[in-house]
């Protein structure tokens, strides 16, 4: 999943802002059943570097958002380097 993805291809960068809302069930007569039935968030992305398409090199120094939810992570990279290998 989006997990995944994130963590083999994200290699640096700063979250210096994220929100994050959640839609929760807590049932009153069983509170341990809470349940998440909703997740999304958007964060501002600094200094990032991000494989975005494997073999091509990654965007470094890259400023952007990303936005997600339960099943998605998308990034917008909306300026930042490719340096092309010798």
């Amino acid at each position: 999943g989006a997990r995944r993805w994130v963590t083999q291809n994200i290699i640096a960068g700063k979250v210096p802002k994220a929100t994050v809302q959640a839609r929760i069930e807590l049932p009153l007569a069983h509170p341990r059943a809470v349940r998440v039935t909703a997740v999304t968030g958007s964060m501002s992305l600094e200094d990032i570097s991000v494989h975005y398409f494997r073999p091509l090199p990654p965007v470094t120094n890259g400023q952007g958002q990303a936005v997600f939810d339960r099943e998605n992570f998308n990034i917008t990279v909306a300026s930042g380097e490719v340096v092309q290998p010798n």
